[in-house]
């Protein structure tokens, strides 16, 4: 080959392979993107269920449940009157 094709060809090859590689790049940032885009679909899910982990926390927390489950499962009751007992405790005569 004459050099000239030769330049041709190298040329031809040089452009080529430029132009796979800014294909490559350009399909590699539509993929992230879609990646990016799944990724904070995610971290919405995530963190709606994070709130709502959180508000069912604070409800059975809550004192009014914590009261209900006292009387109905327990059998606690709200006492009449509070009686004081002034001495010495049983754990204190036991020293």
């Amino acid at each position: 080959m004459d050099w000239k094709r030769r330049r041709f060809v190298i040329t031809i090859l040089v452009i080529l392979v430029l132009t796979l590689i800014y294909l490559w790049q350009r399909l590699e940032v539509v993929r992230l993107g879609y990646d990016i885009g799944k990724l904070q679909s995610e971290k919405e899910v995530f963190l709606n269920n994070n709130r709502e982990a959180r508000m069912q926390l604070i409800g059975l927390q809550s004192l009014k449940r914590v009261e209900t489950i006292a009387r109905e499962k327990l059998g606690f009751v709200v006492a009449d009157r509070i009686v004081q007992v002034e001495g010495d405790s049983a754990a204190e005569k036991n020293k």
